[in-house]
C-alpha cells in the first residue's frame, strides 16, 4: 500500500526488562500493526459481505465465520464424509461426437493413466494441447499477436453445468437439488443485472467442483471430480474438431473453460451454426467475447482488447493491480500501455516520477533467517527496493536458515536501496536507475514476442 513496513527494534525474546524507550517503541509498532490491519481489511470488506452473505443465505451459524469459502459452500451443501471405493471409474458422457480424436477418449478410458501424474501432448488444429487430470491447455509454442475477427468461445459455468446436466456432482451432498436451486438462483440474478446479491451463491458453485477433489472437505468425490474433468476437456475437444471445419479457423489457446480462435468475417455464420449445434447436443451454453487484438506470451500470460476498446489482463506481467498487490507497477504499466496505447515503454517509464510506482517489494520465508542488504542484516522480512544508479548501494541476500549460505533475492537489481518508511506521494530520488527498471520492460516484451518495438514471430 505504500506504507511503512518498518520493524520494531526491540527484539520478541528480548531477555532483560523494558525500559521506557522500548516499552513506547512497542507500543507504537503494536499500535500501527493493527491499524494497518483495519486498513487492509476496509480495502477487502467486499469479501468478508461475501463471506457472511454465505452464512446469511444458506442459514449457517454465525460461529461457522472462521471457516474458509471452500469449507462454506460443503456446509450449504450439507454434504457429509463418505468413503469411495471407485475413484477412478471414468464415465464418459453420451453427447460427445468426436471421430478424428477419438484416441484422446481412449486415453483417459485406459487405466494405465489413471493417476494424477498422467498427461497427453498432442496437436490439436496445428496446436500443442495437454490433456490431463488437471484441465485442458493448448496455446502455439510462439508468442502470437493478432488483428481481425478474433473471437474468445467461453462456456457459461462449465463445470457446475456439467454436474448438473450429467449427474456429477459430489455424491456427498445430501440433496443435488440444492446444487441445481442454487444454479438457478444465480442465473436469475446474473439476468437482472444484480451483480452483488449474485455472490454467495457463485462462490459456492466455483467451489464445487475443487472441494469434491479435496480429500480434506467433506464435499470429497474423487470419481466425480475426476469424471467433470475429463467430460469438461472431451466436450472443448469436441467443439474443437468441428470448428476445425472453418476453412479460415485458426486456434490461438484453449483453456478449461473456452477457446479462442481466428477467422474470416465471411465464416462467422458456419462459426456461428457449429457452435449452436454443439450447445444444443451438450446442453451447455457459449458466450462469444469479440476481440479486435490479442498480445499473448502463453496460455496463462495475454492481453486483449475487445471492440468495445475494453481489455482483458491475465497473467504476472500485465494483471490489473490494487493496493495489496502492487509490485513493480511502473514495469506493469509500461507493458500495457505498449499494448493498448503503443506508447513505447521508455516514455512511461522516464515521464514517471512517483517513487512508489518503481517499488519491488520482497518478503522472505520461514526457510530462511533474514535479509541482507550488502553486508548489512535486516530486521525486516519483508523489505521495499529500488534500482540505483549508486555502486555503494549494494544487492540483497537472504540467508537459508537450515544451510546458512546466502542466495541473491529473486528479481532484484545488483544495485538497489531500500526505503520501508511510507512512500505514498514521494518524488524519485537521483540516484533511482530507471534504465533497469526500462531493460526489465523490454525483457517481458520479448517474452511476448516484441523486440525493437516489432513483432517477431520466431524468438
Amino acid at each position: 500500500m505504500g506504507n511503512s513496513i518498518k520493524e520494531s527494534d526491540v527484539p520478541f525474546d528480548k531477555p532483560d526488562e523494558f525500559d521506557f524507550n522500548d516499552l513506547k517503541d512497542t507500543w507504537d509498532y503494536c499500535m500501527y500493526d493493527a491499524e494497518q490491519t483495519v486498513e487492509v481489511f476496509i480495502k477487502r470488506i467486499d469479501d468478508f459481505n461475501a463471506h457472511l452473505d454465505i452464512l446469511k443465505t444458506f442459514k449457517l451459524p454465525l460461529l461457522h465465520i472462521s471457516k474458509t469459502q471452500a469449507q462454506l459452500s460443503a456446509l450449504a451443501l450439507d454434504c457429509v464424509r463418505k468413503k469411495w471405493d471407485d475413484e477412478w471409474d471414468i464415465q464418459l458422457i453420451d453427447t460427445l461426437r468426436i471421430d478424428k480424436y477419438w484416441h484422446i477418449m481412449e486415453w483417459f478410458k485406459n487405466p494405465i493413466n489413471h493417476n494424477m501424474n498422467s498427461s497427453l501432448t498432442v496437436n490439436l488444429a496445428g496446436v500443442p494441447h495437454q490433456f490431463g487430470w488437471g484441465g485442458l491447455h493448448g496455446a502455439p509454442d510462439k508468442p502470437v499477436h493478432r488483428k481481425g475477427l478474433i473471437i474468445h468461445v467461453d462456456v457459461g459455468s462449465f463445470y457446475p453445468t456439467i454436474m448438473i446436466e450429467y449427474d456429477l456432482l459430489t455424491r456427498n451432498a445430501r440433496d443435488k437439488n440444492k446444487f441445481k436451486e442454487i444454479y438457478d438462483r444465480r442465473m436469475q440474478l446474473k439476468a437482472e443485472g444484480k451483480k452483488k446479491e449474485q455472490a454467495p451463491y457463485k462462490i459456492i458453485l466455483n467451489s464445487t467442483y475443487g472441494i469434491s477433489n479435496d480429500p480434506y472437505s467433506s464435499a470429497y468425490d474423487p470419481r466425480q471430480a475426476h469424471n467433470v474433468c475429463a467430460n469438461g476437456q472431451l466436450l472443448l475437444l469436441d467443439l474443437i474438431e468441428h470448428l476445425e471445419d472453418i476453412p479460415s479457423m485458426e486456434l490461438i489457446q484453449s483453456n478449461t473453460d473456452g477457446l479462442i480462435i481466428q477467422i474470416d468475417e465471411e465464416h462467422f455464420e458456419q462459426l456461428d451454426d457449429i457452435c449452436y449445434e454443439w450447445e444444443t447436443r451438450t446442453r451447455m451454453s457459449l458466450e462469444f467475447d469479440f476481440i479486435k487484438e490479442i498480445y499473448q506470451k502463453d496460455v496463462n500470460n495475454y492481453l486483449f482488447i475487445r471492440e468495445d476498446d475494453s481489455v482483458e489482463r491475465i497473467g504476472a506481467y500485465v494483471k490489473p493491480l490494487d493496493d495489496l498487490d502492487y509490485d513493480l507497477p511502473i514495469v506493469n504499466k509500461a507493458l500495457v500501455d505498449y499494448f493498448v496505447k503503443k506508447i513505447p515503454v521508455e516514455q512511461t517509464i522516464l515521464n514517471c516520477n512517483e517513487l512508489k510506482e518503481f517499488q519491488i517489494i520482497r518478503k522472505i520465508s520461514y526457510k530462511y533467517d533474514h535479509i541482507k542488504h550488502g553486508e548489512t542484516i535486516l530486521k525486516e522480512k519483508t523489505i521495499r527496493c529500488f534500482a540505483s544508479v549508486d555502486s555503494n548501494d549494494l544487492g540483497v541476500s537472504k540467508k537459508h536458515a537450515t544451510t546458512g549460505t546466502y542466495e541473491k533475492i529473486e528479481g532484484t537489481p545488483v544495485n538497489c536501496f531500500i526505503y520501508n518508511d511510507a512512500v505514498n506521494g514521494l518524488p524519485v530520488p537521483k540516484k533511482l536507475d530507471k534504465g533497469w527498471y526500462i531493460e526489465l520492460a523490454k525483457k517481458r516484451l520479448e517474452d511476448y514476442g516484441i523486440v525493437g518495438g516489432l513483432f517477431n514471430e520466431f524468438i
